[in-house]
């Protein structure tokens, strides 16, 4: 059974409704890898998403990290946040968060739409979450999950990733990709 636990009012509702408002606009389709390569094709999964740096927010994941796993967690090791958005009929095929990864958080934005479940090969359920309150779990080959589609509703969450400790040469690549592109996206828009 894959270890994990439910953080009440992780963050507060005004933030959540903050991010909201303030990221919507940045929005663009999210990919997701097939057979090696990233893609998008709405046939398959309609999300949309914006990843971004925020210092409090990467604070809030590496402290929520540090009680979860009771050990002290850097926080250059808490990946960009993405904010994401499912609309009806939408939500992420079973998988697992990659094997440089040693944690995982979702943040539950907003209430008010229906089905979305956060679901783990293990039984485990995630459903109707207050927004604020969040979900963290250690990854590993055994932490396959799914987001049930939407039936009705946007729904808002946040991912945080944290890398493992040995996993961090590449990521240093992988943030200065996603901060070029998201100052082209802001310049743009």
């Amino acid at each position: 059974m894959v270890k994990k636990c439910v953080i009440p009012n992780a963050i507060n509702e005004e933030l959540c409704g903050r991010l909201i408002a303030e990221y919507s606009q940045y929005l663009t389709p999210a990919m997701f890898w097939s057979n090696g390569k990233r893609i998008y094709d709405p046939k398959v999964r309609e999300a949309y998403h914006y990843k971004l740096q925020d210092s409090e927010l990467a604070e809030i994941s590496r402290s929520i990290v540090a009680r979860f796993s009771g050990t002290e967690i850097e926080v250059a090791r808490v990946e960009p946040v993405e904010i994401i958005c499912y609309p009806p009929g939408n939500g992420a095929e079973r998988h697992l968060d990659g094997p440089h990864r040693s944690h995982s958080i979702v943040y539950f934005l907003n209430r008010g739409y229906a089905g979305g479940e956060l679901v783990f090969d293990d039984g485990s359920v995630f459903s109707d979450m207050p927004a604020g309150s969040a979900v963290v779990w250690d990854n590993g080959p055994e932490a396959f999950h799914a987001g049930n589609p939407i039936t009705r509703g946007l729904k808002w969450i946040l991912v945080s990733w944290v890398r493992r400790s040995d996993a961090m040469q590449s990521e240093t690549e992988i943030h200065a990709r996603i901060r070029a592109e998201n100052e082209a996206a802001l310049k743009s828009g």
